[in-house]
Parts: structure tokens; C-alpha cells; sequence
């Protein structure tokens, strides 16, 4: 997906992590994300700290909280597991919701701006 691989290209771009955050932070805003997004984007630092805060910031904006395996075993201690867990949990509760049951199905192609593109 060409909107992913720029985003991930600006990140890999990028070496100092707060600065990652905050290009993560304004950018995700008009999109969804698959699981399998998420874990590319991740995967572009090793510091444990920074995959949680991009899992915390990606996680509200993730169309498939349930698919957390992969994601949840790049982390080595409970506590981190937990944290993932929580925000995908959270996640997962918001799409069985009534309200964003058709906005889910509109957008389950992944990585969308506004208009589904």
C-alpha cells in the first residue's frame, strides 16, 4: 500500500525516536490500521519504549485489535504484554459497539484516508 510504505519510509527516514512519535501522532489521524500495518511500523525501531508508545498512539485507529499474537510477542515481559493487551482490548470494545460496526466494514481494507483512499 503506497500510503503505508510512505509513512513507514518518513519513520525509517527519521533516527530519533520522539521525533518518530510525533510524526506518527499527526500523521495517523486519517487513517485505519491492519495488524499487520502496525507491526511494519513498529518493527522500524528496536527501543521497547517506542513500540509501546506507537502501539498506544496506532492502537485506537486499528481494524483488527483481535489479530495481536505476532504483535504482542515482540515484547519479552508481562507488563508490556499487559499494556499492548489493554489498548487493543479497549480497541476491540469500541468496534463491537454498534455506533462502528458499518464505519468497520467500510474501512476494512487498511491504511485509508478520508473517502477510503
Amino acid at each position: 500500500d503506497a500510503a503505508l510504505d510512505a509513512l513507514r519510509a518518513e519513520l525509517v527516514a527519521i533516527e530519533d525516536n520522539p521525533r518518530r512519535l510525533e510524526l506518527l501522532k499527526e500523521r495517523k489521524k486519517p487513517h485505519l490500521f491492519r495488524m499487520d500495518q502496525v507491526l511494519q511500523l513498529v518493527l522500524i525501531t528496536e527501543s521497547v519504549r517506542t513500540r509501546l508508545a506507537m502501539v498506544e498512539l496506532l492502537g485506537p485507529r486499528v481494524l483488527d485489535p483481535k489479530n495481536k499474537a505476532e504483535l504482542q510477542g515482540l515484547f519479552r515481559f508481562s507488563e508490556e504484554k499487559q499494556r499492548v493487551e489493554r489498548v487493543l482490548q479497549d480497541r476491540q470494545a469500541v468496534l463491537t459497539s454498534a455506533s462502528f460496526s458499518s464505519l468497520t466494514a467500510r474501512s476494512a481494507g487498511g491504511l485509508r484516508g478520508p473517502g477510503g483512499t
